[in-house]
């Protein structure tokens, strides 16, 4: 995983349709890779399932400068929230798992649990049809926002992952790396510039501590970085 896309927070999103395979799930999980940047504005999207007819609405939003409001509505359920506190600029991974037979689901923050029982009305809840990420979904702004990953599973089994890469801009859509769900990229910049490369500078950053190598010299201690494999002797 070498890239992230960046969201400006004014009106740029990316939206898809679910694979069919996630109606009438047993469960279903999502998790979101992010870094959120500093805004002020409340109830900021950066994830949402799209809620119509009788769907789960899946909803995570920045609530505020420290904390997340994970938002469950739609449907004709009785909505409510959950918050766990978070700082901004900082790299989070955010995890929601729902039991759609037992009605039982949890949140995780970088694996520490929050939020989370059981909920009598989502058993036998279908979950929604799309999704939006980056996106300004009903009632909620967008959230300027850095996504490394969005991983969604259906009864165990990974069925969708966005994992940006710099390479993929050349596809103008945001690439579905385990399906065929890609997601329509919305309103971002035509030069490419949401795309941001996070691999690190393939570079030899010292040779036996005097960055020479002489005729005939074995055994050179060499300090490296960005290689994907360890580089630490030239023979």
């Amino acid at each position: 995983m070498d890239g992230l896309l960046r969201f400006d927070g004014v009106d740029d999103s990316v939206t898809s349709t679910l694979p069919s395979t996630t109606i009438n799930a047993n469960t279903f999980s999502v998790e979101v890779d992010f870094v959120t940047n500093a805004v002020s504005g409340n109830d900021d999207a950066f994830y949402g399932l799209v809620a119509s007819g009788i769907k789960l609405q899946v909803l995570l939003t920045r609530h505020d400068a420290t904390r997340i409001r994970l938002r469950f509505s739609g449907g004709g359920i009785s909505a409510f929230n959950v918050f766990v506190n978070f700082t901004q600029n900082q790299r989070y991974v955010i995890r929601v798992d729902i039991d759609l037979t037992t009605g039982v689901w949890q949140a995780l923050l970088d694996g520490t649990a929050f939020g989370g029982n059981t909920q009598a009305q989502f058993i036998g809840y279908t979950l929604a049809e799309g999704r939006a990420v980056g996106a300004a979904l009903a009632g909620v702004g967008e959230l300027q926002c850095d996504i490394y990953r969005v991983a969604e599973f259906v009864n165990g089994t990974e069925v969708l992952r966005y994992e940006p890469d710099a390479a993929d801009k050349t596809a103008n859509v945001l690439l579905d790396k385990v399906g065929s769900n890609d997601g329509t990229l919305n309103n971002f910049p035509s030069d490419g510039s949401q795309w941001v490369n996070t691999a690190p500078a393939i570079s030899i950053t010292d040779v036996d501590g005097d960055d020479t190598v002489i005729d005939g010299q074995q055994n050179a201690t060499l300090t490296v970085a960005g290689f994907g494999n360890n580089i630490n002797a030239l023979d």
